[in-house]
């Protein structure tokens, strides 16, 4: 397995910036993990096998959250190094899934770490504050910054620099039934987050529209890309219908303020 060294400080930098990222809330958390599988992807050179990946580690990321200062598992950091294993060994789905959901629940640990240092240094720089030490305030919320961005990008760094040898071999030593269970996994989450996302949907006042994108997928063969664009169109025009409803609703209410 080959993986570039500036392929290695770019990933690195980038999951530090991701811990960035996940305090400042500025793009890539709200994009969420399919993004980052994305740019995993394109920095590895294999952006169709990034997408894949990250799409997958999305749907696992369905219904789970951090609710009430509780730590999950942190599927951005479990796509970071699954796909760059995944592109660099030259395996598949299968492999990343193996090597990234186990990652993800051992940075469980590290979001322990971010937070137990982010609690520290916002204190510290309450008590700044309280001072009217506006300065040092700041200086102990980037130290905070800081430390979160090293908790992220130092074990990424260290498992893509030091770890190619060992999941290497861990690839090869994997049994075929650990394999193919990953695949089975991997065909079912697409299903299984589909049928989340239409639990929580309002499928009932909206069903003729799934209906009909099944009918373009299945029996058009209309690829993922053309569906979105004809979602796009139709998207545009109940926009465009609803604005026109509410203008003259409100015409029409003005004329009755009038009379």
């Amino acid at each position: 397995m080959h993986i570039a060294i500036w392929q290695i400080l770019l990933l690195t930098l980038f999951a530090a910036f991701l811990a960035y990222d996940f305090s400042s809330q500025f793009v890539l958390i709200n994009a969420g993990v399919v993004c980052v599988g994305f740019i995993t992807g394109l920095i590895m050179g294999d952006v169709k096998t990034g997408l894949l990946i990250g799409g997958t580690m999305q749907l696992m990321t369905l219904g789970v959250g951090g609710f009430g200062g509780s730590s999950v598992p942190d599927y951005n950091i479990g796509t970071i190094i699954g796909t760059a294993f995944a592109i660099g060994s030259g395996a598949g789905l299968e492999a990343a899934l193996a090597i990234g959901i186990p990652v993800a629940t051992l940075a469980v640990q590290l979001d322990v770490i971010r937070k137990m240092g982010g609690s520290f240094f916002i204190h510290k720089a309450m008590k700044a504050v309280d001072n009217y030490e506006n300065k040092k305030a700041y200086h102990w919320i980037t130290s905070g910054v800081f430390m979160s961005a090293a908790a992220y990008g130092i074990p990424v760094f260290i498992a893509l620099a030091f770890g190619q040898g060992v999941v290497t071999a861990f690839i090869k030593w994997m049994p075929i039934w650990l394999i193919s269970g990953f695949k089975v996994a991997g065909g079912l989450l697409p299903v299984v987050g589909i049928s989340i996302l239409l639990r929580y949907m309002p499928f009932k006042s909206y069903w003729f529209f799934v209906l009909a994108g099944f009918f373009l997928s299945a029996y058009l063969n209309v690829p993922i890309l053309g569906i979105a664009i004809v979602g796009v169109i139709i998207a545009a025009i109940s926009f465009k219908q609803d604005s026109s409803n509410t203008k003259l609703a409100a015409e029409g209410v003005d004329n009755d303020d009038e009379i």
